[in-house]
């Protein structure tokens, strides 16, 4: 299916805020499945978070794709965990005294974003907080 978002904007309550998304071309996904992986990040951003942090929501457009940026201004990622956030059924130990997840959140993420032929991966942003950054492809010109 062939989908055009000339502006997605995202609102967020609670003290969080998010930037404008502004899609300049036609995307070619599944509507619901690329919702999904943007509320399954949304969600991890905002259980990982503390009150008054802030959460950000960017996308670029690039030659060939479409890249989704999710940033927290929350504790962060151990770096011992960065390999294994989007193994089915992973959850930090801090994340077990938090929120009610099953650790399939991510591996959803994962599994929509390969689906379409794009990638997912995740980062302490300098300063503190997390960075997960969704690619996916675009058509070429023709």
């Amino acid at each position: 299916m062939w989908v055009f978002h000339p502006d997605w904007v995202f609102l967020i309550g609670a003290g969080f805020a998010a930037t404008s998304l502004v899609l300049a071309r036609l995307v070619p996904l599944d509507p619901a499945l690329v919702g999904r992986l943007v509320h399954e990040l949304l969600e991890n951003a905002v259980i990982h978070s503390n009150p008054g942090d802030r959460v950000f929501v960017r996308c670029d457009r690039l030659p060939n794709a479409l890249r989704l940026i999710v940033e927290d201004t929350g504790p962060g990622i151990a770096p011992a965990d960065l390999p294994h956030l989007f193994e089915p059924y992973f959850r930090a130990d801090h994340a077990r005294t938090r929120g009610s997840g099953t650790g399939l959140g991510l591996t959803t993420a994962m599994l929509i974003a390969r689906l379409h032929g794009g990638t997912i991966r995740a980062e302490n942003r300098e300063g503190g907080g997390a960075r997960f950054e969704v690619e996916l492809p675009t058509p070429t010109e023709t």
